[in-house]
């Protein structure tokens, strides 16, 4: 369940100031944040009080670094609830940001002090991501529409001017706690970013990860909030680079009335953003990015593989990027390579020696053999360890059986072509 979900019929509140009078647009929220369940309230409740009193933001750092060690340390919630509730005030939404700075410790190097919804924590862009794309987009001056919790508008900011526009109060507060544990000037505003044109006339670029709903059927670009085609009619011809962050696995004949850089990011071999950007005048491409090594290869066609039946001494398997983005064919082909196998998730190819420097993982094939001779030439070789790379109905089964009574030092990986085991070590550069 999301902490604060998407909504997509809204209310405008307007507060008009007491001194002078003027209305103010504070905050659009939905009929259903009339009647917000306890523990969004009290979240709120506890935000406000550390919005504008560093005291109190650092009594509640301690307080939820505290709880995060016991939930490291297994401690049970209720428990815990149970032991601070007289001692804390907001014990649930301490708790809430406790679990959530467990959750992003290996996304962002301040975790221990960032304040982070649910939601936030699942789709915030993570550190790496975020510093990539600052340096992709340097020297820009930059409006964040939907900015969240506000890590990406902070990490921008690193390298441009930027200024992230929040509807939601809980997270544009969280964004300012954000920014001050980064140490960074990034400018934000309590706005409904669809209704900011006069903001938006000092910046050249808009960027936007919208809102997106866990419970979609199919990726679609208008399940998105702030939508991109309502952002692209609002603010076209009057700004000249727009940037949007989209669902990685969204087909790409939805986007077709886009043109522009449509980029595939991987993190650590898995595909973790789909980014679009748009210029004036720029016409489509297709990018594969893959972090940390920042390796990326681009086109604006996609090429058909050179493709074989012939296992040769190596096998090559493509970045995610490279995958995702329908750019393996190229990039293999360029590489003089040739397609073995296309299967759901990663195309195979094979050469008759390693590439330094390829974009994806290279394995050296060791052995050949049935499937139903799996077993005994394991037992022959060296290995001690077994990965399954092909699917199998019941992975830890089949593998927990390949590697009963393997005492070797190998860790052997096991390709399917066919009815043909391709046992392989992976090289290591």
């Amino acid at each position: 369940m999301l902490l604060f979900p998407q909504r997509a019929k809204f209310l405008t509140v307007r507060h008009i100031d007491s001194v002078s009078g003027v209305e103010h647009l504070r905050r659009r929220v939905s009929m259903s944040d009339v009647h917000m369940a306890d523990g969004e309230a009290e979240i709120l409740d506890f935000l406000l009080e550390l919005e504008s009193d560093d005291e109190k933001v650092r009594r509640a750092d301690h307080e939820c670094n505290m709880v995060a060690g016991l939930l490291a340390e297994g401690y049970n919630e209720n428990t815990i609830i149970k032991k601070y509730s007289g001692k804390i005030k907001f014990i649930n939404a301490v708790l809430e940001f406790a679990k959530s700075r467990n959750s992003v410790m290996k996304k962002f190097s301040r975790y221990d002090r960032l304040w982070l919804d649910r939601y936030s924590a699942s789709y915030s862009t993570p550190e790496d991501v975020g510093i990539y794309r600052s340096l992709k987009l340097a020297g820009k001056n930059i409006a964040d529409l939907g900015s969240g919790a506000g890590m990406q508008a902070i990490f921008l900011s690193m390298n441009s001017m930027v200024t992230g526009i929040e509807i939601d109060k809980s997270r544009y507060i969280m964004s300012l706690l954000n920014n001050s544990a980064y140490e960074t000037k990034c400018n934000f505003m309590n706005a409904d970013a669809t209704e900011a044109g006069n903001v938006l006339e000092k910046h050249d670029t808009v960027y936007s990860d919208p809102l997106r709903s866990r419970f979609s059927m199919e990726r679609n670009i208008m399940d998105l909030e702030p939508s991109p085609i309502k952002i692209m009619s609002l603010y076209s011809g009057k700004i000249g680079n727009f940037v949007f962050d989209l669902p990685p696995m969204i087909r790409k004949e939805k986007l077709e009335q886009f043109h522009g850089e449509l980029e595939y990011l991987s993190v650590d071999g898995r595909l973790s953003r789909l980014t679009l950007y748009i210029s004036e005048g720029e016409e489509r491409k297709l990018s594969a990015v893959s972090l940390p090594s920042g390796k990326s290869f681009s086109s604006q066609r996609i090429e058909t593989p050179r493709t074989t039946k012939n296992v040769e001494k190596y096998i090559f398997l493509p970045d995610a990027s490279l995958f995702y983005s329908e750019l393996h064919g190229n990039y293999c082909n360029s590489a003089g390579l040739q397609l073995l196998q296309k299967e759901v998730r990663k195309a195979i190819y094979t050469g008759d020696s390693p590439i330094d420097g390829f974009m994806g993982e290279i394995f050296r094939v060791e052995k050949k053999c049935p499937l139903s001779m799996l077993k005994e030439t394991l037992d022959d070789m060296d290995a001690g360890k077994v990965l399954i790379r092909y699917e199998t109905q019941d992975y830890y089964g089949t593998r927990n059986q390949l590697e009963k009574d393997l005492e070797g030092n190998d860790e052997v990986h096991i390709f399917k072509i066919d009815d043909t085991a391709l046992l392989s070590v992976k090289l290591e550069f």
